[in-house]
């Protein structure tokens, strides 16, 4: 995951030091030296992420977060506060000053890299959103709603019942919002009334972590619960738990020592920003229903398709960075409607369009493309990656025989599948369709249900 990050730190040493570590993981970093060059910077450069010193010459660090949190062009930038002291009160006061993160010298490396990796999807996931609500906004598809912010309810699950009463009873005086508690099982089994949690909080101690991150990656899995904030507590916030947990998918991570207010500033932070991606996601589904969703599969048609694809590929100029396209065409689909019906093609074109659907990442478009053909797009994707995703998405839906509704019988769906990248600023996503069509066509010659790959680049 590439991103640009800005380093405010008055010593040099320091800013070296950082940015030779974040360049390793192939982030692109700028510097400032105090926090008025920073602001400038941030104004100008709009980064993906400020990793801000306490300690600047000109300004506190925590002064200069909430200038920039005051100034429209930089209120959402995410800002991790790095600092020598490690006094409860000062993290507090950052967090409350809207630093996503506090982290206190000396600096853990694979823990940053992972908090920087776990803000970076989350504002990308944000971002992603705003980029198609306001267009869906705009044609009048999506009502407005209220400003009213409903109660909400927060889930503590742990496996020591003592513990959990316990976080529950010092989160009592701080937040207004229902919180329940729930044991690991109770919480795989679904949640009360099947209504899911706004923000679930994982507690975990030294015998439990295993189990509490196998949880976490099985509630980050399900529809349900996909995008559901997860905030864990470790006994050990900086380990290698700490990392797992944020790779699978936490959204953060506190000490298991962490005070009631600070614990419930995190989770009330966690709950605003569901709320807000909650808002945009249902303006732009509301807007895709209306006039791009293909009303068959539930996935985006051709007339959504086209234009964000060029979007695709506008950004992937800007950065330099190549991207995938895929055509796939189901294997021998008229025989499925002149034995069975239409009524049955369309059960398969449902099913197989949610395989594909779920075997690749939520960045990645899928369309209807027309009839029993889909379009893939994956950004910021090599050859070889898409390579394997698309032996993944063929094998997914070849594995399981799909029912033939109204029937005793099951076929077998197969997909033929194209793929081309784009690793040129010359070319033109039309160019990049024809080439992934003749690698489609290719792949039917050859005896379909296989992946062909467009090997031409320019």
């Amino acid at each position: 995951m590439a991103g640009r990050i800005l380093i405010a730190d008055n010593v040099a040493t320091n800013r070296i030091v950082l940015k030779a570590n974040l360049a390793s993981a192939f982030y692109d970093v700028s510097q400032s030296a105090d926090g008025a060059q920073t602001i400038r910077i941030a104004i100008k450069e709009s980064p993906d992420l400020i990793i801000l010193s306490s300690e600047l010459p000109d300004k506190c660090g925590i002064t200069v977060c909430e200038a920039l949190r005051r100034h429209p062009e930089t209120r959402e930038i995410p800002i991790i506060i790095v600092s020598s002291s490690s006094d409860p009160n000062t993290r507090l006061r950052a967090l409350k000053a809207g630093a996503d993160e506090f982290i206190s010298k000396p600096i853990h490396e694979e823990i940053l890299l992972a908090k920087i990796r776990s803000i970076l999807r989350a504002r990308g996931a944000i971002e992603e959103l705003r980029e198609n609500a306001p267009s869906f906004t705009d044609t009048g598809f999506a009502e407005a709603s209220s400003g009213f912010a409903t109660q909400g309810q927060i889930a503590i699950v742990s496996a020591d019942s003592a513990s959990t009463e316990t976080i529950q009873q010092s989160l009592a005086n701080q937040i207004r919002d229902r919180v329940e508690t729930l044991s690991p099982d109770a919480a795989l089994k679904g949640f009360r009334n099947k209504t899911s949690p706004d923000v679930i909080l994982l507690a975990a101690n030294s015998t439990s972590a295993s189990e509490m991150l196998r949880l976490l990656s099985e509630l980050k899995s399900r529809q349900d619960t996909r995008y559901t904030p997860i905030v864990m507590l470790l006994e050990n916030p900086n380990g290698a738990d700490a990392i797992s947990a944020l790779d699978l998918g936490a959204h953060d991570i506190v000490g298991s020592n962490v005070n009631a207010e600070e614990l419930a500033l995190r989770l009330r932070t966690q709950l605003k920003r569901k709320r807000q991606a909650d808002k945009l996601r249902e303006n732009v589904q509301d807007g895709l229903r209306m006039a791009v969703i293909d009303p068959l599969t539930g996935l985006y048609n051709r007339r959504y398709a086209l234009p964000h694809l060029k979007h695709i590929a506008n950004r992937a100029k800007g950065s330099q960075r190549d991207y995938a396209v895929m055509m796939l065409d189901l294997d021998r689909f008229k025989q499925v409607n002149d034995t069975y019906g239409h009524a049955a093609g369309d059960a398969v074109i449902r099913e197989v369009a949610e395989r594909i659907r779920a075997s690749l990442r939520s960045v990645d478009l899928v369309a209807r493309y027309g009839g029993e053909e889909f379009l893939i797009a994956m950004p910021e994707t090599s050859l070889e990656q898409a390579r394997i995703a698309a032996e993944r998405v063929r094998r997914i839906v070849e594995a399981t025989p799909i029912s033939i509704p109204g029937t005793n019988h099951q076929i077998t769906a197969t997909l033929s599948i194209g793929v081309a990248i784009a690793d040129s600023a010359t070319q033109t996503p039309d160019d990049l369709l024809k080439r992934a069509d003749s690698a489609l066509y290719v792949a039917k010659s050859d005896g379909r249900n296989q992946v062909s790959v467009s090997e031409h680049t320019h």
